[in-house]
């Protein structure tokens, strides 16, 4: 029996792995995964004859094309892009880091149109950002921050279908509990109100409170903005609060409670 010098055979469990190699520069062109008896085809690999990095990938399934991967190499970035079965539908784009091989970004598809968008710390792979898009593949429907320590969510950002802002949920990078809530009015810059929650009310300075025989209202101010907190009439728990953006010291003696109370009176805190 003849044995191919630029060949190696080897075996992985139920798997046969063949290899091949360029009688020139020695480097890996070829590799086959099939079933020992070879009558199976598990996957087929190309690989660059100067530089043994993997060009493309077919990835079968009952002996029928599953997926197909083809790489692109630059200096800092390997970039996968995995196909469909008819090699021109794109499933997934993936990209990596290549001193530290973990992954950096990644773009998933539905129907050849962009559905998310998830980036990666390229230090520890963990995920620090995805986006999400509408229908369109183009404009964005939803953006999430990560702690890349905690893994905890950070921030969680809501736009219109023109594109603008239309609110901010904001939470602790360590517990994951939402601190603030932002809404914008229509042109995505203006601030409409805002709610924070109650482990962030300390920060703010109390410079005025009235009572009622119904309820309790005190106010903060800080950079230039007023804090309106409700209390319940019984505990003095904080029932709910909302922030009147660039509002001066000397106007909030003169709020009508019934006025602030009645425009946020259902956005109550858990």
């Amino acid at each position: 029996m003849t044995t191919n010098p630029n060949q190696k055979i080897t075996y992985r469990n139920v798997y046969k792995i063949i290899t091949e190699f360029s009688p020139i520069t020695n480097k890996k062109t070829k590799e086959t995964e099939c079933s020992k008896d070879g009558k199976t085809i598990y996957s087929f690999a190309s690989h660059n004859s100067r530089t043994g990095n993997k060009t493309k990938q077919i990835i079968y399934q009952d002996n029928m094309i599953w997926r197909i991967y083809k790489y692109e190499y630059n200096l800092t970035t390997i970039k996968e892009t995995i196909y469909y079965p008819d090699n021109t539908t794109i499933n997934m784009i993936q990209e990596y880091d290549r001193k530290t091989q973990n992954r950096t970004k990644q773009i998933i598809y539905s129907g050849g149109i962009t559905k998310d968008q998830i980036e990666h710390n390229p230090e520890t792979g963990e995920q620090i950002k995805r986006t999400y898009y509408r229908n369109d593949g183009k404009t964005t429907k939803e953006v999430e921050d990560c702690n890349p320590q905690t893994r905890k969510l950070t921030k969680r950002t809501y736009y219109h279908p023109n594109g603008k802002i239309k609110t901010i949920h904001d939470f602790d990078p360590e517990t994951g509990k939402k601190t603030k809530y932002t809404k914008f009015k229509a042109n995505g810059v203006t601030i409409e109100y805002t709610r924070i929650y109650r482990r962030e009310i300390s920060r703010w300075v109390k410079i005025s409170a009235r009572y009622t025989k119904k309820e309790e209202w005190v106010a903060y101010h800080e950079a230039g903005h007023a804090l309106i907190t409700f209390l319940h009439p019984q505990n003095y728990e904080v029932a709910y609060l909302t922030i009147i953006p660039n509002l001066e010291k000397k106007h909030i003696r003169t709020l009508s409670t019934f006025a602030c109370k009645s425009q946020f009176q259902n956005r109550r805190f858990n």
